[in-house]
């Protein structure tokens, strides 16, 4: 899988990737389900550090204070639920786009498609079994 990072940081190197495979992929909509996703973490991170920080500030409190306190620390616990559910579609919805987009293709590797796209770099050892079938060639 390619690392998220990367896609952040260098969109255009897959991009060429993926034309060099010929594979057709939205690639904006993957940087923005994966911004979506950053979002929704950090929104949930925050609900979650304010509803800590109301918890601790209840002990001090006393009376209808306190009970006011309560209950917005109880909105504040349905809503951190609610943005990490968000959250967690989100990632899970993004790892499965992720495992759509194929290796990065290798900079010096040939472009094309088919066999006959192939560069023979080199070759070694005796070619001259071409022609000869699998069960012949394993008798030998």
């Amino acid at each position: 899988m390619i690392d998220p990072k990367l896609l952040r940081e260098n969109p255009e190197l897959i991009a060429e990737s993926l034309r060099r495979r010929g594979v057709e992929l939205d690639l904006d909509a993957l940087i923005e389900l994966d911004a979506a996703h950053r979002a929704a973490l950090r929104e949930a991170e925050e609900l979650r550090a304010r509803q800590k920080e109301q918890g601790r500030r209840i002990a001090a409190l006393e009376g209808e204070e306190k009970q006011g306190a309560i209950a917005e620390v109880a909105e504040l616990a349905a809503a951190v639920k609610e943005a990490a559910a968000r959250a967690d579609r989100l990632a899970e919805e993004l790892r499965l786009k992720m495992l759509e987009v194929p290796n990065l293709v290798a900079p010096d590797a040939a472009d094309g498609y088919t066999e006959e796209d192939a560069v023979e770099i080199r070759r070694h050892g005796d070619t001259s079994i071409e022609g000869i079938d699998h069960a012949t060639l394993g008798e030998s």
